[in-house]
């Protein structure tokens, strides 16, 4: 007869997990959606407010891009933790430049934020 063991995750404490912690974010979003996310979703101050409610001292910084060319110009300059990128982005479907950032940094997380999951072609 086979034993068969059930162990439970790993506890992750704060330590643990402090390596993770993201600095530097980028946004790739044309002009309106970056708006949009600023005015009417208020992006950074719900990022401060995560942060500050986990009692994390430093929110990470974001900086923006209008177009995918700008944001693999900003990647060649500088290192990113996250890119956050937007559905509408002036030169290059999101998807390509998803696999484009992958690439060069395969384990740079890129993450496709919409407004409206239908719109997506599958």
């Amino acid at each position: 007869m086979t034993r068969l063991e059930v162990t439970s995750p790993p506890q992750w404490n704060y330590h643990d997990l402090i390596p993770f912690r993201v600095h530097e974010i980028l946004m790739v979003a044309s002009p309106y959606d970056a708006y949009i996310l600023e005015e009417d979703g208020r992006l950074t101050e719900q990022i401060l407010t995560e942060y500050i409610g986990m009692h994390l001292h430093y929110a990470p910084h974001v900086s923006r891009a209008t177009t995918a060319s700008e944001a693999m110009k900003m990647l060649e300059e500088r290192s990113f933790d996250l890119i956050i990128t937007m559905q509408r982005i002036a030169d290059m479907d999101p998807i390509t430049f998803g696999k484009l950032v992958k690439k060069d940094r395969p384990d740079l997380p890129v993450i496709l934020l919409v407004f409206d999951a239908t719109k997506l072609k599958r």
